[in-house]
């Protein structure tokens, strides 16, 4: 009588019924305590003020990512410049919306919801790509890697930006159900991941390049092009944005640079270990590097970034092996760092060597089963976002702080496993 209840239970039925009991017993849980750590944080991030000063000026004025001077607006950048657009155009827009002032909490009540959005939307994709246990360990272990860090700065909410960035790279290599309503929401992923964290909306916008570079060799069509073109001009969003705000509100150039200043994180990488340089990874080590060709320049104008780049140039050509040397600890460093959101906490290289050995097996073993799109889509997703989350780490600074979404992508890497093998044990995987 039990077995053969079980069995007039649809699979799509059964999946259904797992997802929302983990959506009520470990995601929404974990979603709560983490809106709950929202007290009590400290207000001491300087991009943070001038979020909540925007969202004041967007009150009064409805205008947004400008700052008010007076009875006269100005661009967002002149209060801070180098910075990422999303959380002060989400913060102005509830502003105007609810008609309140934003208060400081709210910063990180935003990440919280962005972040519990973020995964269960991959969740649901992944399930839309009958990968059951990828899905389910999303709802469960993710929910308790999006709660690793709280403060009332954009940083918790790189994992948000990091979910977004690969909705659209496994929508278009694998095959939910619903395809194109998938692949259109991870365009409007990836725009918002690029309004969040530019650097790894980027990494979404790389990983999407070589989804669809993918998805031409193995349909030998070249009808994919056409998303590359897509791809690449999504990659536009925040200098887009920026623009039609000042044609807009007919604005003046600001006086500081609107982006982050990749240039600056470079040189300051340099400092992230003990180097013969004398560079600390820090913002006054950057600002004494200019100062030392010209104390005149503006902090964060773009003549600041400029003599950054050229002196972190003019480093690697003349210290080629020094500047090697920098990297290669700082690649140490991050291979054996360890994984506190996962269970175990293990350290990053033995997990990334499983997961390239037994993904590969895996790939050769099924190599004729044309059911496997969905394997292939999240693992070449999940590999190329955590080598890009390695290589930041390796040019930039390492730091859990903005490392920590790797962990998502070896969870799906380990999760898609079980899923292929017990599919292809119970005779189930897709044809």
């Amino acid at each position: 009588m039990g077995m053969e209840s079980v069995r007039g239970f649809s699979a799509p039925f059964v999946r259904t019924a797992l997802l929302l009991v983990c959506l009520a017993l470990a995601t929404a849980p974990q979603a709560y305590r983490s809106f709950q750590k929202a007290d009590g944080l400290p207000h001491s991030w300087t991009t943070a003020k001038v979020w909540l000063a925007s969202a004041d000026c967007a009150r009064a004025t409805h205008k947004f990512l400008v700052l008010c001077h007076g009875e006269d607006v100005v661009p967002i950048a002149d209060g801070f410049g180098g910075d990422d657009l999303g959380h002060a155009l989400a913060l102005e827009v509830y502003s105007v919306v609810s008609g309140a002032p934003v208060r400081p909490e709210q910063i990180s009540h935003l990440n919280t919801a962005l972040n519990y959005t973020a995964l269960i939307a991959v969740a649901l994709l992944l399930m839309a790509c009958n990968l059951p246990v990828a899905s389910l360990s999303v709802l469960t272990v993710g929910a308790f890697m999006a709660r690793q860090f709280h403060a009332l700065t954009p940083h918790p909410a790189q994992f948000a930006a990091a979910c977004f960035a690969v909705i659209l790279p496994i929508a278009i290599l694998g095959r939910p159900r619903f395809r194109a309503a998938w692949i259109a929401a991870g365009f409007v992923g990836l725009a918002v991941a690029l309004l969040l964290r530019e650097a790894i909306g980027m990494m979404g916008v790389l990983t999407a390049l070589i989804a669809t570079i993918l998805l031409v060799i193995r349909e030998r069509k070249l009808a994919p092009v056409v998303l590359a073109l897509a791809i690449v001009a999504t990659a536009a969003t925040p200098y887009a944005l920026l623009r039609a705000r000042d044609a807009v509100y007919q604005l003046p150039p600001p006086e500081k640079l609107e982006s982050h200043g990749t240039w600056a994180n470079l040189y300051m990488g340099l400092g992230g270990v003990p180097n013969p340089f004398g560079i600390e990874w820090s913002d006054y080590s950057a600002i004494d590097a200019v100062k030392a060709v010209d104390p005149a320049v503006p902090y964060l104008s773009p003549r600041f970034y400029e003599i950054l780049r050229e002196r972190y140039l003019d480093l690697v050509r003349q210290h080629p092996a020094e500047v090697a040397s920098i990297y290669w600890a700082k690649l140490v460093l991050i291979l054996h760092a360890e994984m506190s959101g996962l269970p175990f906490a293990p350290t990053l290289w033995p997990v990334l060597l499983v997961l390239a050995i037994s993904g590969a097996l895996v790939r050769w073993y099924r190599r004729s089963d044309a059911g496997i799109e969905n394997f292939d889509a999240v693992m070449a997703a999940s590999a190329s976002m955590a080598a890009g989350f390695v290589a930041q780490g390796v040019l930039i600074y390492f730091h859990m702080q903005y490392m920590f979404p790797i962990q998502m992508f070896l969870l799906l890497g380990a999760a898609v496993l079980i899923d292929v093998f017990l599919a292809a044990g119970m005779g189930r995987l897709r044809k």
